[in-house]
This record gives C-alpha cells, structure tokens and sequence, in this order.
C-alpha cells in the first residue's frame, strides 16, 4: 500500500488507481487548453509572460493588468507591484474544476487506504475532517499521496484514543 518513499502506490486500491489515471488525463488536457491560450497570437499582447502557473490551487496565467478582461477569466491574485493579475480565464474553468474534483477524489481514497492499513475504525465525519487538513496542508502541491507520514500520526493517535476509550 506505501512504498518506501511513504507514498501510497495506485496499486493500493482499484478506485484509486482509477482516480489517479483520470487526474493524469484532466491535467494533461488543462495543460494542453492553457499552453494553447498562451501561445496564440492574438493573446501574446496581454500576457506579462507566457507562463501557466498556480494560485490557490488553480492553474491560472498572468495577465498585463491595463489589459483586464481580454482574456475573460476570475482573478485570483495580483502581483505586488499591481501590474500583474493572475488568472483562470473561463475556457479552463471547467477543466480545473474536474480536476480539482479528482483530486480531492484521490486525498479522500488515499486516506482510507491509509486507513485500512493501519486497521483504524473511523467515522465519515472525521474521514471528512482529514480530507479537509489534508487539503489544507497540501493547497496547490497537487500530491496528496505525500501526507501519508501526517496521516500515520493522526491515525496512531486516533487509534491510541479508541483503546484508551475501551479500555
């Protein structure tokens, strides 16, 4: 389920190995919609510089902040100096929508596999809750399956907590 690098493998469970093929394919397609935004010639005028990067967890493209709106889109940052706006331009949406939907797919399955493993009753609620920091922590990483070390304590000491109330 976790290799040595303390990742849970895709082979850890069908559903996961399903969700992380589809977070590939979604990615890939935002990639390709993004690079062809900012490699069009009619949009190199408006663009601080033709790069995608993210903000807020959302792949977004910097945008001359005199030419707001050329490119539709919601803004989510500015840059220091005020003369950048980042932005999700609205031909994305959709795709980092899915995408952002996969991967917390993928956080949701990850910690159930985890705890599975470490043979730890839980409730949905506090499932959610983990799902929730998890999320938190890794806003943007885009590698949910890198908190496994995180979720061993959390679930150690959820464990610990469920002998300590049999007891």
């Amino acid at each position: 389920c976790i290799d040595d690098k303390a990742e849970v493998r895709d082979s850890a469970s069908p559903e996961l190995s399903s969700i992380r093929r589809e977070v590939r394919i979604v990615h890939d397609r935002l990639m390709q919609k993004l690079q062809r935004l900012i490699t069009d010639g009619s949009n190199t005028s408006w663009l601080q510089e033709p790069i995608i990067t993210q903000r807020g967890g959302r792949y977004v493209i910097p945008i001359k902040a005199d030419h707001k709106g050329r490119i539709p889109g919601l803004i989510h940052d500015q840059s220091a100096s005020g003369m950048t706006l980042f932005i999700e331009p609205l031909a994305t949406l959709e795709l980092n929508n899915q995408w952002r939907e996969l991967q917390l797919a993928e956080t949701r399955e990850v910690l159930t596999c985890v705890r599975d493993e470490a043979g730890v009753s839980m409730s949905e609620g506090v499932l959610d809750r983990l799902v929730e920091l998890t999320d938190y922590f890794h806003a943007g990483a885009a590698q949910p399956g890198r908190s496994v070390g995180l979720l061993r304590r959390v679930l150690a000491e959820q464990k610990g907590h469920e002998r300590a109330v049999t007891e």
